[in-house]
């Protein structure tokens, strides 16, 4: 049996694909759907694996719905459909365990890619405010970011109208601060990497 990967948004999922199978023909349409877009915001104020009912016009089976938390940050689910037989206890148990681990490495690849930025930032910071003492040294600097200083570059300057409003009208904590910033990164990234 072969597995499929498939993503609608910021969400993806990954299931087997065993010949015939409904999920063949419905992965995207089933991220889309409007009773699992419920159930997932139904779902981010819960810490606790949840099972969840068939979704009849999408042929599903029910499904156990883990999620992956970093502290109080929600990184994303682990959806298991109980193909054969329904969970017990223990298999809660090890989904949880998955969860854990699964937000452990998401979390250390957002440390490292944070750790990244800021080296990034302070290049630029230096850059800018000419505190780089000669071109040997910001091309030596660049080439360590693995960036071509031959090649031409832009800069994005990015200020939100009412930022700070926003985060004190939702009461966001430092890690959901961080998920704003990280999200703008990779929306200014994704704008440039189509040009």
């Amino acid at each position: 049996m072969g597995w499929t990967e498939k993503s609608a948004g910021s969400m993806s999922v990954t299931y087997p694909n065993p010949p015939g199978g409904w999920w063949e023909s419905k992965p995207e349409r089933f991220l889309d759907h409007p009773t699992i877009r419920k159930e997932i915001l139904q779902l981010t104020s819960d810490k606790k694996p949840s099972r969840l009912g068939p979704v009849t016009e999408l042929e599903t089976m029910s499904r156990v719905v883990v999620p992956v938390m970093a502290g109080t940050e929600h990184l994303g689910y682990v959806f298991v459909l109980e193909v054969e037989r329904e969970l017990q206890e223990q298999d809660f148990v090890t989904l949880e365990q998955a969860a854990t681990i699964i937000a452990l490495e998401m979390s250390k690849n957002i440390a490292i890619l944070e750790a990244r930025r800021r080296v990034e930032g302070n290049f630029l910071d230096d850059l800018f405010f000419g505190q780089i003492e000669s071109e040997d040294m910001i091309s030596r600097r660049a080439a360590y970011l693995g960036l071509d200083p031959d090649l031409s570059s832009m800069v994005a300057v990015v200020d939100i109208d009412r930022l700070e409003e926003y985060i004190r009208h939702q009461k966001a904590n430092e890690g959901s601060i961080q998920k704003i910033r990280r999200d703008i990164r990779d929306l200014i990234a994704a704008v440039v990497a189509d040009r």
